[in-house]
């Protein structure tokens, strides 16, 4: 979760320069996922045939408590899923 609020601490990224940052670091794409849900990393497609995918941190910081809205992986933003945090995590 450290990696990532300093990864998108100045705004969004492309989530491919993320993931190879996390990588490079030791960090497990599964565990970018979970922290990514934790932390309510809002997920969007920039493009059509040839888009990407950005990633950025909520604007407010209660957000992931909340329970964000995030793309379900289909476009249509329809996941209104809260966020789960495993025991020894907190969401600040």
């Amino acid at each position: 979760m450290e990696f990532l609020r300093a990864a998108l601490a100045d705004g969004e990224r492309p989530a491919t320069d993320v993931l190879t940052e996390a990588t490079a670091l030791g960090i497990a794409e599964r565990t970018l996922r979970r922290a990514r849900k934790v932390l309510g990393v809002l997920v969007r497609r920039q493009g059509f045939k040839d888009g990407r995918f950005l990633l950025a941190l909520p604007s407010n910081g209660s957000d992931a408590a909340e329970g964000v809205r995030q793309p379900n992986g289909n476009g249509n933003g329809l996941d209104h899923h809260k966020p789960v945090v495993p025991n020894g995590f907190s969401v600040s």
